[in-house]
């Protein structure tokens, strides 16, 4: 911004102010040998430019938004950006509620008890029972079974077990490894075929030992053999919880 400059009075009266020449004596009252006459007391010099500011002062500060701005901001933020997934940039578009995520292997599933004689031994020979929680060792047996037992009871009869409930549920079962020399060599499997189990009817039995051929199986329900040894067990089940 161009400066304007105010002379003095005392500047002029002294006769150094441009045009003024040497001593005039005459109070600069107009006219002389000096020259022209000196502009007039406090008059300002002022060059081109604006007139009308203050001397030294800084050109205004427009504090009004400019309205064709805001409209083009207004515009500008009405066709804002957006990413491909419909949202804004750097906006998360995950909603807090979102479900975790499942999880990528397939989920445990136990396996039933077959209850018919040659599909059940072929799922005992494939040990398919051998993820069902056991006993440590196995041990002598506290029935007639003979051979050193060790144990599997699937969830169902294990959670029955743990509860202590009056009667085990429909699928609880019990599968016994008869060994011999160190090897499994028989089963011996109590299954809860029925709701109730009906004074032993309800379950179906079957045992084999020291035979590959499934015929050789003694296998059914309610077997008296089976249930009257049983029933001296926690609803026909003499394994002892926690298990051992």
């Amino acid at each position: 911004m161009p400066l304007r400059i105010r002379a003095p009075s005392w500047a002029i009266a002294a006769g150094v102010f441009a045009g003024c020449g040497a001593g005039c004596g005459v109070g600069c009252g107009g006219g002389g040998d000096g020259g022209p006459a000196p502009a007039a007391p406090d008059a300002e010099v002022v060059p081109s430019g604006d007139a009308t500011a203050p001397p030294d002062a800084a050109a205004p500060v427009d504090a009004v938004p400019d309205a064709a701005a805001g409209a083009d901001t207004a515009a500008a933020s009405d066709t804002a950006v957006v990413t491909p997934d419909g949202t804004a940039p750097g906006i998360d578009a995950t909603p807090d509620t979102a479900e975790p995520r499942p999880d990528t292997g397939p989920s445990p599933v136990e396996p039933s008890v077959p209850t018919t004689r040659d599909a059940l031994y072929t799922w005992l020979a494939a040990g398919r029972y051998k993820t069902f929680a056991h006993e440590s060792t196995p041990h002598s047996s506290a029935g007639p079974h003979g051979a050193p037992v060790l144990v599997f009871v699937n969830e169902k009869l294990r959670a029955s077990l743990a509860a202590g409930s009056g009667e085990h549920p429909q699928g609880a079962a019990a599968i016994k490894e008869l060994h011999s020399g160190g090897a499994v060599d028989g089963w011996a499997v109590a299954v809860k075929a029925e709701a109730s189990s009906a004074g032993g009817a309800g379950w179906y039995w079957f045992e084999i030992y020291g035979s590959k051929d499934p015929s050789d199986a003694l296998e059914g329900r309610g077997l008296p053999g089976c249930t009257g040894c049983h029933s001296l067990g926690h609803d026909y089940i003499r394994t002892p919880y926690p298990l051992r």
